[in-house]
């Protein structure tokens, strides 16, 4: 009888939403030079969009408004296209240096960062006139670039052995970091701590410290480590191995690699949904994205694409007004608080759950099952607890799984 209420509780309290499917990962296809566009809630392809001669990579505007594709039509009229997201077409297009690769965007949707390895620098260009206001030169044939959570620095890989730091204020070079052999890929962590470099030819991720732009850690990977992606909560680093045919996974208090996991042929680039939940794996070999559970550290699914997908970025979520994760249309408990009361003993009973800190549940002793914000629907314990009515009783050691199993199954 109790489980029927609550249950019933439940239903009556989200009946009225309506779920809108976002965000979307959008995958640049190399031979076939197009990007497909991945609704991730279902993990079907809503669009295919044209491109230039040989895209490269992607990144999309915090406002999820844009992509930006690096693209090498030759090397007089290489170039950055812009995807306007809503229509899924190219509106416009930005003439940047020869052999353009890598590109981030500032977290403020100012600026884009573009490496342009046939001319040693970076271009960087302005996202409101779409042209190119200065360049910064940087080491041999950079590959790709980061930008600190902060705005304040962008780290660009130089395809030998070293790392650039540029100051985005001064858009000037302000330290080299020396790492492994043939540095490509670039990743910093949210909490803006460190930088995660792969090292293609020593087969090993470098941890830059942001804060001195010393290497305090080496960490051996598979065979031909690219694209690396940090989860939201700055716990594990994504290393896609091209000839390993595996993504490790790093966990970034030890540094050391707690999981390999299988996926497609020639793995080469990684991106990590807002909530953590999932990775997504562009395999060049396979023309196929694999789609890894990040809790169990699975493949849960396989998305067919175009030919030789070998980038993707996720769109950032839109409208996440309490930032848990979960976007505001779909989210039934729109003013979340992180850390959250529970448990009010201070500690976390056998069994039971709080959100104390990201968007994962931390879990007391002998607890099972991982659960996310993105799983209750944007709701903390404190919230479940209040919405089914149950009392500040049930929040003394944190909600047990049982609660939220239960408020899980009434969700739409």
């Amino acid at each position: 009888m109790r489980a029927r209420i609550l249950a019933s509780a439940i239903v009556l309290l989200v009946a009225t939403v309506t779920v809108h499917a976002e965000p979307f990962a959008y995958v640049v296809n190399g031979d076939s030079a197009t990007v497909s566009v991945i609704d991730t809630a279902g993990n079907a392809i809503i669009a295919t969009v044209p491109l230039g001669i040989e895209p490269q990579e992607v990144a999309i505007t915090p406002d999820g408004a844009f992509a930006y594709v690096t693209n090498i039509f030759d090397f007089d009229n290489d170039n950055v296209l812009i995807i306007d997201t809503a229509a899924n077409a190219v509106t416009t297009s930005v003439g940047v240096g020869a052999v353009p690769r890598g590109i981030a965007i500032t977290p403020d949707g100012a600026f884009a960062y573009v490496t342009s390895a046939g001319d040693n620098n970076v271009n960087v260009v302005d996202i409101a006139s779409n042209t190119v206001t200065t360049t910064v030169a940087v080491g041999d044939a950079p590959y790709d670039v980061a930008i600190t959570p902060d705005g304040a620095f962008a780290y660009v890989t130089n395809n030998y052995t070293n790392v650039s730091v540029i100051d985005t204020a001064s858009n000037t070079v302000t330290a080299t970091v020396t790492v492994g052999l043939s540095s490509i890929g670039v990743a910093i962590t949210p909490d803006g701590n460190f930088a995660y470099v792969t090292n293609f030819d020593s087969d090993d991720v470098s941890v830059i410290d942001i804060a001195s732009n010393a290497v305090v850690a080496t960490v051996p990977v598979g065979e031909e480590p690219k694209g690396v992606a940090i989860t939201p909560d700055s716990a594990f680093a994504y290393v896609t191995n091209i000839r390993s045919n595996n993504v490790s996974v790093i966990d970034t208090a030890s540094n050391v690699v707690v999981a390999a996991v299988p996926v497609g042929i020639f793995p080469i680039d990684v991106a990590i949904t807002p909530d953590g939940a999932f990775a997504y794996v562009t395999n060049a070999g396979s023309d196929d994205v694999s789609v890894i559970d990040t809790a169990s550290n699975e493949v849960t699914t396989t998305v067919s694409v175009d030919e030789s997908p070998i980038a993707v970025a996720i769109a950032p979520l839109r409208g996440d007004a309490d930032a848990d994760g979960v976007v505001d249309a779909r989210d039934q408990c729109p003013a979340t608080a992180v850390p959250e009361a529970a448990p009010m003993s201070g500690k976390l009973g056998q069994a039971h759950y709080a959100l104390r800190s990201g968007v994962t549940f931390s879990m007391g002793p002998k607890a099972k099952t991982i659960f996310t914000t993105t799983a209750t629907a944007g709701c903390s314990c404190d919230q479940i607890v209040a919405a089914l009515g149950l009392g500040k009783g049930s929040l003394k050691f944190g909600c047990s799984a049982g609660v939220v199993k239960a408020w899980i199954r009434g969700l739409p």
